[in-house]
């Protein structure tokens, strides 16, 4: 981190009062300690990223689950409304050579 002792003694060499070395040194240290991450700052970042991960994860396999699930009911209920249509088709189209028959 910071050597504030080495920094205090470099201002005093440098003509700063003792006691105006120590508060420069103190200030500036508590203004680098409160911007300055530390390993376990950036551990816990990494463990509440990967729980939220996980969490969002879960929730995507459980939307993906039930996307499937509605696209086989829709396609069951396509396959069912074509077979009706291609039914009605075939009836018109036996009906139509029906007639056909008859009038010859």
């Amino acid at each position: 981190m910071v050597d504030t002792l080495r920094y205090s003694k470099e201002l005093t060499q440098r003509g700063l009062p003792k006691t105006q070395a120590e508060g420069v040194v103190k200030t500036q240290y508590e203004m680098i300690k409160e911007n300055v991450t530390t390993k376990l700052d950036l551990k816990e970042s990494e463990f509440a990223l990967r729980s939220e991960m996980k969490e969002l994860a879960a929730e995507l396999r459980s939307e993906m689950k039930q996307l499937a699930t509605d696209l086989r009911s829709d396609m069951k209920q396509l396959e069912s409304r074509l077979t009706i249509k291609l039914g009605s088709i075939m009836v018109a189209g036996i009906t139509v050579l029906g007639i056909l028959g008859q009038l010859q």
